[in-house]
């Protein structure tokens, strides 16, 4: 299991405004607006490296998924090479 310190939790502060509103979407069947909304949350790194392993990188690249964490984590160019995490 991956720690984060209370700084880096506060990174992803913002996902807590956007988590129930693509609930909602969901529930609704607002396919587009999920996926508007999916591209504004803020994924943890290990979290799209996994992604990344099992689904590939134009499967993020596709779904237009926010990659800021791990970008800093592992390099702008995670997506196009191998990571060792």
């Amino acid at each position: 299991m991956v720690e984060y310190s209370k700084q880096e939790l506060e990174r992803f502060a913002s996902n807590d405004a956007i988590l129930p509103q693509l609930l909602d979407a969901k529930k609704r069947g607002d396919a587009a607006r999920a996926a508007e909304l999916r591209s504004q949350i803020i994924y943890p790194a290990e979290a799209l490296l996994a992604v990344k392993e099992t689904r590939g990188a134009d499967w993020i690249r596709a779904r237009n998924l926010r990659t800021d964490d791990a970008d800093r984590k592992y390099g702008a160019d995670w997506l196009d090479r191998d990571v060792v995490s």
